[in-house]
């Protein structure tokens, strides 16, 4: 295994408590965005993940829409360097499905396999593209 190999594998050892409860708190908002009953939620959602953003060091704004708000940060580190956009969604459908033998919007941690509506898509991903986006630009990658 290479030295930055390993640098990444302690990278993800020493943030996995860090993304396992952010990820928690994530999954148990429900905001589902087909439901308008959800609206709060979608906009609670919004804000953590502004939260979130501004807490790994990143600009984030709120942009409001004639529907949900859209959420909009990131890194210039110089404006030189070429601009990588990432995209997520943090809302989620309904969970009605009868294979749910737990609360969907109750946080699981099965020894490193999570559950909860949103987990694998997408908040899970979204978080992890955060963590994968401020290690890079603490490592000198020449990215915006």
């Amino acid at each position: 295994m290479s030295d930055v190999h390993r640098q990444i594998e302690t990278y993800i050892k020493d943030i996995r408590p860090q993304y396992e409860d952010m990820l928690g708190q994530a999954v148990e908002i429900p905001s589902i965005s087909m439901d308008p009953r959800h609206a709060p939620d979608v906009r609670r959602m919004a804000e953590l993940a502004a939260q979130y953003l501004r807490a790994a060091g990143a600009e984030a704004h709120i942009v409001e829409t004639p529907g949900y708000p859209v959420v909009s940060g990131g890194w210039t580190v110089d404006p030189q360097y070429p601009t990588v956009t990432v995209y997520n969604h943090m809302d989620v459908q309904p969970a009605q499905e009868p294979e749910w033998k737990q609360s969907p919007f109750a946080f699981q941690n099965d020894h490193g396999l999570y559950r909860g509506r949103g987990a694998t898509d997408d908040k899970g991903p979204a978080l992890a593209a955060l963590f994968a986006a401020r290690y890079a630009i603490d490592q000198g990658v020449p990215i915006n």
